[in-house]
């Protein structure tokens, strides 16, 4: 979660609407950032990439494309 956490918050400084970023491009962040969150939150999983790739077909990890 903390390297989910950390790249949140160099998206958020850099995409902000109050830093000039784009408003649209912060709610697909926001949006993003707050399914993983209350999914590790609710499981209690511990997350690598490793294991995010054995366990979830390409198809799905596309749509958090953004935090990359």
């Amino acid at each position: 979660m903390k390297d989910i956490e950390k790249r949140y918050k160099s998206l958020a400084k850099r995409f902000h609407t109050d830093v000039g970023g784009n408003e649209e491009k912060m709610k697909e962040i926001n949006t993003a950032y707050k399914i993983l969150k209350e999914y590790i939150t609710n499981y209690k999983f511990t997350f690598n990439e490793d294991e995010i790739k054995k366990q979830y077909p390409e198809e799905f990890l596309k749509n958090f494309k953004v935090f990359e």
